[in-house]
C-alpha cells in the first residue's frame, strides 16, 4: 500500500492503472482540469480511459460524499442497459487502498470537448441535454433519497420524508439520488439552463404552478448550502462562503419562507 498523500502524481496514476494494462504497454497520463471533487486523469495506451480518483479519506465531505464512487458502478449498467445516454462503460473499481490511498474508478473515454472550447449551435446543445435529462428520470425505484451502495441515509417510502433527512443532514453537519425531479430542474435555473430549447428536448411543458415554485426554493436552497460547506471546509475559501450566506438569507427573505 502506498504511504498516505493530499496528492496525486501522475506516476501514482501510472502505477494505479499498470495491472489493467498489457504489460509493454507506458500509458500516456494527462490530468483532467475540470471537476472538483475528484481528481482525475486522461489515460492513453491502446486504449482511451479516464480515471477518477476520491478524495483523501481525511477531507471535508457532506454527508452523502463519503465513499460515493461505491454507487457508481451500478448507475452506469442501468444507464447503458435501460436508455440511450451517453455513459462510459466502466473498467474497474477499486477501494481496497492497495494501489493508491484512495478509491478509484476506471471508465472508457467518451470522446468531446467542452461547450466553451467549440462553436456549436448552443439551442441544439441544450434540447440534447433535455432528452437526455427525460430519458434519465424515466428510471424509477421503490424508495427515495440517497439509496445507493455507500448508504449515506436509510432509503424512504416517500420522497418528502427523504428530503427531510437530506435536509437536516445537511445542515447539522455528489451523488445520484431518487426523487423529486424538479430537485434537479431549480438547479438548473440557477446554472442558466433552462431555456425554451431545454425544455424542448425534455418533452413537456415546464410546469410553473404554486406548489413547483415552493418545493424549488427549498431544493435551491438545499444546494445552496452544500456549497457554504464546500468553499469553507474544502476550499478554504471564507469569502465565498459568506456570499453562499448571503445568497441563502437573500432567498428567504425575497420568498417569503419561513
Amino acid at each position: 500500500m502506498t504511504p498516505p498523500s493530499d496528492e496525486v502524481t501522475q506516476e501514482s496514476v501510472i502505477r494505479t492503472v499498470a495491472g489493467l494494462l498489457p504489460e509493454d504497454d507506458q500509458p500516456e497520463v494527462v490530468p483532467i482540469s475540470t471537476g472538483k471533487f475528484n481528481t482525475s486523469f486522461f489515460i492513453s495506451a491502446g486504449v482511451e480511459w479516464v480515471i477518477r480518483i476520491a478524495p483523501p479519506q481525511n477531507a471535508v465531505f457532506i454527508f452523502y460524499e463519503p465513499d460515493v464512487m461505491l454507487q457508481e458502478t451500478g448507475i452506469h449498467r442501468l444507464l447503458l442497459e435501460k436508455i440511450s445516454v451517453p455513459v462510459a462503460p466502466i473498467i474497474t473499481y477499486d477501494d481496497s487502498l492497495q494501489h493508491i490511498d484512495r478509491d478509484f474508478i476506471v471508465m472508457e473515454r467518451l470522446l468531446g470537448r467542452p461547450i466553451p472550447d467549440v462553436s456549436c449551435n448552443y439551442a441544439r446543445v441544450l434540447e440534447q441535454v433535455g432528452d437526455f435529462l427525460r430519458q434519465t428520470h424515466s428510471q424509477t425505484a421503490d424508495t427515495y433519497g440517497y439509496i445507493g451502495e455507500h448508504r449515506p441515509m436509510e432509503p424512504q417510502n416517500r420522497w418528502v420524508d427523504a428530503f427531510h433527512t437530506m435536509w437536516n443532514r445537511l445542515i447539522d453537519w455528489d451523488r445520484a439520488l431518487w426523487g423529486d425531479p424538479d430537485i434537479e430542474f431549480a438547479v438548473l435555473d440557477y446554472c442558466g439552463i433552462s431555456e425554451p430549447a431545454f425544455w424542448n428536448g425534455y418533452g413537456t411543458v415546464r410546469d410553473t404552478s404554486t406548489e413547483v415554485r415552493v418545493r424549488q426554493v427549498f431544493y435551491l436552497l438545499y444546494e445552496l448550502q452544500k456549497y457554504i460547506i464546500i468553499r469553507q471546509g474544502r476550499g478554504n475559501d471564507p469569502t465565498r462562503a459568506r456570499q453562499y450566506k448571503q445568497q441563502v438569507f437573500d432567498i428567504f427573505s425575497n420568498s417569503g419562507t419561513r
